[in-house]
């Protein structure tokens, strides 16, 4: 993904900039419920994937997103909505100026939190309690709703 960011801060288009933009926005929304927050996500990363201008890279990404609901529900406890938001609009806004230096500078720090969620989701599970096939509806609900969503594009 860091790869699209890149290249989205050179080759977006004002409607790529909107999609993005949207996405950030309405996660900034006060009140903002998981489920929605996590849906949101998708939308800003895709937004981002597009603007980038390289199927290949787009294709790829599509592919990781159709999976992330089933493997995001280990975070959703965790995940704060305020933060994630912030650290979007940082790669927007870095996106948005042209800026790649700013650019990846934003989307390494989501990285590095997310990582830290990630460390933090696995801290006191064994690893055959996270298999990808453990990660069903059950875990939370909204996934298949979020999953269609994806499919439908």
């Amino acid at each position: 993904e860091r790869g699209c960011v890149l290249m989205a801060a050179v080759n977006r288009r004002e409607d790529d900039l909107e999609a993005i933009r949207e996405a950030v926005e309405a996660m900034e929304a006060p009140g903002l419920g998981i489920d929605d927050m996590l849906e949101l996500d998708i939308d800003f990363h895709q937004a981002l994937a597009r603007a980038a201008r390289n199927t290949v890279l787009e294709l790829a990404m599509t592919a990781i997103h159709v999976v992330r609901p089933y493997t995001n529900t280990m975070l959703v406890g965790l995940l704060d909505v305020g933060k994630i938001a912030a650290q979007h609009r940082a790669i927007y806004e870095g996106v948005r100026s042209g800026d790649i230096g700013r650019a990846e500078a934003a989307f390494e720090a989501h990285m590095a939190h997310l990582a830290e969620v990630r460390e933090q989701a696995l801290a006191d599970r064994r690893p055959e309690d996270v298999r990808i096939a453990a990660l069903g509806s059950e875990a939370h609900p909204q996934i298949e709703r979020i999953r269609a969503r994806l499919l439908q594009r």
